[in-house]
């Protein structure tokens, strides 16, 4: 059972974009000033790319090629919701108040993203922010010692 949301790659999606034929348009796309009361501004771009791919008839090429995560279903609620997200810039930007759409659920992007958020914030070094005292304890430490001494430390 795989959790980890690998998102749509930026990068190499540029670089996508540019070997065909569509190099204008990405820088056009990297430079595109994102000003709006949310805070998904590289979610817009990956919205952006993935629309320029679709439109191309470069999209499964691309998820063959960089993405093949892209197949998974958390990796196809992230392509719903990037296209979302840019669909919610353009009527923004149109000074439309974004739609409700019955048929996506966007709590589910949502814990995905608090998800690896508070996985990046553990893999920082933070767990005595949660509780004073708290490590990680890694493989190379279990070798020489049991497990029942590390639980009464």
């Amino acid at each position: 059972m795989r959790n980890i949301l690998i998102k749509f790659p930026v990068k190499p999606a540029y670089l996508f974009a540019s070997e065909n034929g569509l190099e204008a348009e990405a820088i056009a796309i990297r430079k595109l000033p994102i000003t709006w009361q949310r805070a998904y501004r590289t979610g817009v771009r990956r919205g952006y790319l993935a629309d320029l791919f679709h439109q191309n008839n470069l999209l499964d090429k691309f998820i063959e090629e960089h993405w093949n995560e892209g197949h998974e279903d958390s990796e196809i609620k992230h392509l719903k919701f990037i296209e979302k997200l840019r669909e919610d810039y353009i009527r923004y930007l149109e000074e439309k108040e974004p739609e409700e759409e019955d048929d996506y659920d966007d709590s589910d992007s949502l814990a995905i993203v608090m998800e690896n958020h508070l996985r990046d914030f553990l893999s920082n070094n933070n767990l005595d922010k949660i509780e004073p005292g708290l490590k990680l304890i890694i493989a190379m430490e279990l070798r020489d010692e049991s497990f029942e001494s590390i639980v009464e430390e």
